[in-house]
């Protein structure tokens, strides 16, 4: 299998696999997550006298085959501590994980900031530049202006995701990149948009689904503290029966008028959710698109949100990619 792979600056890639079959890969997992949570990475080698454990915090990057075999890179991880292992009988390993975000960076610093009457996209640049990333900010929320936004006692990495939960918004650190977008503008961590990957039915190795409700509320309502008045103040989405009030108390007008229309948008979406296994593609990405023809059965048919894609290449199973889905909204 055409695969690529380096850890502290050395290229794996012809150690873990080669044309005569003998590489030494036994399992990887690379897991790409939505909603603010850090893509993860999982390498475990046979080991030889030549493959070295590297240091904690070692950088390590991967790319795999798109459906065409042409390499998709997935990622740039920071290794934890290595684990190594072995027996007369069984051999020797070696064990790597990490995640996309280098906490030694500072993301796990809990800090307090205070925001005055400045945008989404003020906020967000700011955060990014103190942790030496590059924002990627779409338009709509770069413009959405806060009179004010307290950040008390709390990392960047739990601020962030957050608020972005909040705002309805898609939040992930990847490849040097924050990015900050509309939840299902499906872009990669350049800001290119993602391409939706399409199934022709017979690549769905298995398949899970859960049926869910169609249009479960027609008006959402949230509140926001006006200190002015020192009252509490709704801001509605929609109109009519039946009504979700969220239980959030927002700081801002803005900030709860965008809750509440993010609210009902995910509201008005069917909630089914799917768990499929395809052979491997490295164009499967969290935040993107998978559309499923309607020859299949009619519950799976259409539109879906990749909310996570587990990429697994192994000795004995190859190249699979397993995806949760959402209804895209």
């Amino acid at each position: 299998m055409n695969l690529y792979a380096s850890v502290a600056g050395k290229n794996i890639s012809s150690y873990l696999t080669n044309l005569m079959g003998r590489g030494r890969l036994m399992d990887l997992t690379i897991t790409d997550e939505a909603g603010g949570k850090a893509d993860k990475v999982s390498l475990t080698v046979a080991r030889d006298a030549t493959m070295n454990p590297p240091p904690e915090q070692s950088v390590m990057i991967f790319a795999l085959p798109d459906a065409s075999g042409m390499l998709r890179p997935m990622g740039t991880f920071y290794s934890d501590k290595p684990k190594t292992s072995g027996s007369k009988s069984g051999g020797h390993k070696m064990s790597l994980t990490g995640t996309s975000v280098n906490m030694a960076a500072g993301w796990k610093e809990q800090r307090t900031d205070s925001y005055d009457q400045k945008t989404v996209g003020d906020i967000v640049r700011k955060i990014a530049k103190r942790q030496g990333v590059q924002p990627v900010i779409s338009k709509a929320l770069d413009k959405l202006k806060i009179p004010h936004k307290d950040q008390i006692n709390v990392s960047d990495m739990q601020f962030l995701t957050s608020w972005a939960k909040d705002l309805g918004a898609f939040f992930k650190v990847r490849e040097g990149r924050l990015l900050f977008l509309d939840k299902g503008s499906a872009r990669n961590a350049s800001g290119a948009a993602l391409l939706p990957v399409k199934s022709i039915g017979i690549d769905i190795e298995d398949y899970s689904w859960t049926g869910g409700k169609r249009g479960k509320y027609k008006c959402v309502e949230a509140h926001w503290h006006d200190q002015d008045k020192a009252t509490r103040t709704p801001e509605k989405a929609g109109s009519g029966t039946p009504k979700l009030t969220l239980k959030k108390i927002f700081p801002n007008k803005e900030e709860a008028k965008r809750a509440a229309q993010e609210a009902l948008r995910d509201a008005s979406v069917q909630d089914d959710k799917l768990t499929v296994t395809v052979p491997g593609n490295a164009s499967v990405r969290a935040g993107g698109e998978y559309i499923i023809p309607p020859f299949i059965h009619k519950e799976l048919t259409g539109s879906w949100y990749i909310a996570k894609a587990v990429h697994k290449v192994s000795k004995k199973g190859g190249y699979k990619v397993t995806m949760s889905l959402e209804r895209k909204r």
